[in-house]
């Protein structure tokens, strides 16, 4: 009987023993994950990677409406001159927004 006693008090020790380092990897992937506020950061990080993809294809435009407005030939045609002018300010505002959201998501993210 003291054999069985002893051999049952060793399984159950190592029962608690496994049990005991299963919560402390449990508890060692929470500690590791990152908190919310990392994810916040990664989700403006996306956001303002985002926002420079947008104004550089905002930039690449205009470089090509300012290419077409010093072509003299342009100015042949009465209203193409005025619709391009009025074009290229569409996306100047454009990029004016888009550089006064990025200023503002990298404050934000600090």
């Amino acid at each position: 009987m003291v054999w069985w006693y002893t051999r049952e008090q060793e399984k159950k020790a190592q029962s608690a023993s496994v049990s005991l380092g299963v919560k402390k990897a449990i508890d060692k992937k929470k500690d590791s994950s990152k908190p919310k506020t990392d994810n916040s950061s990664q989700l403006k990080q996306k956001e303002i990677s985002s926002v420079e993809d947008e104004i550089e294809v905002m930039e690449s435009e205009l470089k090509k409406i300012e290419t077409l407005l010093a072509q003299p030939d342009i100015y042949e045609n009465d209203k193409k001159p005025a619709e391009t002018n009025s074009n290229y300010q569409t996306r100047k505002v454009k990029l004016d927004t888009l550089n006064e959201k990025w200023e503002k998501l990298v404050e934000e993210l600090g």
